[in-house]
């Protein structure tokens, strides 16, 4: 919330979230509009195998924060964090925008839940049990092993997805075209939006037609939406 608020753009970002924000979820058809696929949720396999880990780490916090709450024991803070991790879970399921929120309050939630527990563990005591315990040995190295392996599967997949889709070399004649051609601040008519982007990188002195999201223009004119969408 602190940030938000110290945001430059505070508080004309509270008019973006009450006229564009909040109608993606409400007024628009998601189902017939092409907007950004940040505003559909994730498959439920798709995301449990990206946040298996995370999950893996969060959970537990639910049922120890529960049992806490019930003897009265659970700290203001734990008891919030939960809340606003609960429903940025929640708002993650609908929107997987919103996972970028959700991921990293669950770790948070985790680290205070943990804490205590974890204090109270001392490291001579683990050392002494690792050497003498070869079951526990046996599942703190296959526990790590499988961390290790998930973790380079994840950078894997993130590699992939950083990969250049296209090439915006091949915007550059148009840039060009338009910068010489078109007068300063005349709106160009792009068919798709997420060609945005790169024709604004080339030529940033014209205004475009459909940039961002396509959603914000169906909240602001339905009618030249769907003209837009014929073209």
């Amino acid at each position: 919330m602190l940030g938000f608020i110290i945001n430059p753009v505070f508080p004309d970002s509270m008019g973006h979230i009450i006229h564009y924000i909040i109608p993606v979820f409400t007024h628009v058809p998601l189902n017939e509009i092409n907007a950004g696929v940040e505003l559909y949720s994730y498959p439920i396999y798709a995301f449990i195998k990206q946040e298996l880990l995370v999950l893996v780490i969060w959970i537990p916090t639910l049922f120890l924060s529960y049992r806490q709450f019930r003897s009265k024991t659970l700290k203001p803070e734990q008891l919030f964090l939960q809340i606003i991790t609960v429903v940025f879970f929640g708002m993650a399921m609908l929107a997987r925008r919103f996972i970028e929120y959700w991921a990293p309050l669950s770790i948070i939630s985790a680290a205070v839940a943990y804490g205590p527990l974890l204090k109270s563990v001392s490291i001579d005591s683990l050392k002494q049990l690792i050497r003498k315990d070869f079951h526990f040995k046996l599942a703190v190295g296959v526990v790590t092993g499988l961390l290790i392996v998930y973790s380079f599967s994840n950078l894997h997949q993130l590699q992939k997805w950083t990969q250049p889709l296209e090439d915006i070399e091949k915007y550059r004649n148009i840039g060009v075209w338009l910068e010489q051609n078109a007068k300063t601040e005349e709106t160009v008519f792009n068919t798709q939006w997420s060609a945005y982007p790169k024709l604004y990188f080339w030529n940033p002195g014209n205004n475009y037609f459909i940039k961002f999201d396509p959603s914000s223009l169906y909240i602001d004119d339905e009618v030249l939406y769907w003209q837009w969408r014929k073209l």
